[in-house]
């Protein structure tokens, strides 16, 4: 896309960004990240969530007119987005070889403010099937995240963009591995074959949920550290091994009229998510005092 600005009376804004920020190219599905190391600069917070992101990448320096990378972004914050990915699908991104640049610059603008942002480092990252889904990420709605129901036990293994070939595939099996802080794990394992576990695939999650009316899990002192989950698939007559881990584990509380507060546990703070009104406040403290007592899973 050609040289694209919102206005000439902008005011820079200079600092926002530490020279760690460093950017990765994926050849496989056309498209450059960077990640967005803060520089804690208060003066950044004043971006809105509208912006204009462009990229200018060294292998374009002989285009003319100018030539770089556009997305609009619709959700930016300094403070939480740490993590962008841009396309590189018009032709000039391959009859000018976009995955051999070596000196990548970020730049994010809005109508009345802009800052540039330089990378310390730029790879190139080939297909990885052992970091097919998104961790943990916080403030991002789409996370891979374990959720403890009344009768099941559902892992959610979110999508990132590192491995495009496995859109379409046959599932064989999937194993998903709880530890807890006591040293044990508890596995659970799900087959095609299953009568009373489930799968989904919606395109941005791999959903397994296995039966499970609170009988496996552990109780008293114990509590949920972190999840993995490994997924076999079949894909053109080759079983190929997909990996994924999370720190993310909650449970869903139980309330009169609602039933989408969850509680996610964390080493230094427990979090929670939900509408909550009178009754729910009560579950809540009762929630927290078992907790208080180690009895995180004992809902």
């Amino acid at each position: 896309m050609a040289d694209t600005t919102f206005s000439q009376y902008q005011q820079e804004i200079m600092e926002c960004y530490s020279l760690d920020t460093n950017a990765i190219i994926f050849p496989f599905n056309k498209s450059v990240c960077m990640n967005l190391v803060s520089a804690n600069n208060n003066d950044c917070k004043k971006f809105p969530q509208s912006v204009m992101l462009s990229m200018y990448m060294d292998v374009f320096d002989t285009v003319s007119p100018p030539y770089q990378l556009v997305e609009f972004v619709y959700d930016f914050n300094y403070s939480i987005s740490d993590f962008v990915c841009i396309p590189c699908l018009d032709p000039i991104c391959q009859t000018k070889e976009f995955y051999l640049s070596s000196k990548i610059m970020l730049k994010v603008e809005s109508t009345s403010r802009f800052t540039t942002v330089v990378c310390g480092q730029v790879t190139v990252q080939e297909e990885n099937r052992s970091n097919c889904f998104y961790p943990n990420r916080p403030g991002k709605d789409i996370q891979s995240q374990v959720i403890f129901k009344p009768l099941e036990t559902c892992y959610y293994a979110a999508f990132n963009s590192q491995c495009p070939s496995i859109s379409l595939f046959t599932l064989l099996n999937a194993t998903v591995h709880i530890s807890y802080n006591s040293g044990n794990v508890q596995s659970y394992l799900y087959l095609p074959t299953d009568t009373v576990n489930t799968f989904i695939n919606n395109g941005t999650h791999l959903t397994f949920c296995f039966s499970d009316p609170n009988n496996l899990r552990e109780s008293g002192q114990s509590y949920p550290l972190n999840a993995t989950i490994d997924i076999q698939i079949e894909q053109s007559s080759t079983a190929v091994q997909l990996t994924g881990y999370t720190f993310l584990i909650g449970t869903e509380l139980t309330t009169n009229g609602y039933s989408t507060t969850i509680a996610f546990f964390q080493l230094v703070e427990i979090q929670l998510f939900g509408i909550i009104n009178q009754t729910e406040k009560i579950q809540i403290a009762n929630f927290l005092s078992q907790y208080q007592n180690g009895n995180f899973l004992a809902l």
